[in-house]
């Protein structure tokens, strides 16, 4: 099945089949969010590349297989740094760019997809 990029598409089915009364209180006022700006980024004109491609059988990310350990220097993002992402599909062309704070960037994916594939983030700070 073939979804256009940016289409909703059902996620799961919510049966309730109880009440209780054991919701806790909603804060008074949700916390303010400073929205990072382009212009603040230290890398403005060379985004760090999260190129995403899958070959038969494996997801790769920068042409490689998934690995916890295999961090190339390019990919790291200094600590204490506003860094700009771009996260695309290899077979697309440069996709969404993002900004976030050191440990923390911004994301969006390009390009078309065969399959919906929704991906996040571990450990990170980041804004659309």
């Amino acid at each position: 099945m073939e979804l256009p990029v940016g289409g909703g598409y059902p996620l799961f089915t919510v049966c309730v089949t109880r009440a209780v009364s054991d919701s806790p209180a909603l804060p008074q006022r949700l916390t303010r969010i400073d929205r990072l700006r382009v212009e603040s980024v230290a890398n403005p004109n060379n985004p760090v590349p999260v190129a995403i491609s899958e070959p038969p059988i494996a997801m790769f990310l920068n042409g490689r297989p998934y690995a916890d350990d295999d961090v190339q220097p390019r990919e790291r993002i200094p600590v204490d740094t506003l860094q700009s992402m771009e996260i695309f599909h290899d077979h697309g062309g440069m996709g969404g760019m993002g900004i976030g704070r050191g440990m923390g960037m911004m994301s969006g994916m390009g390009g078309t997809m065969s399959m919906a594939h929704p991906i996040h983030l571990h450990g990170q700070q980041f804004q659309f």
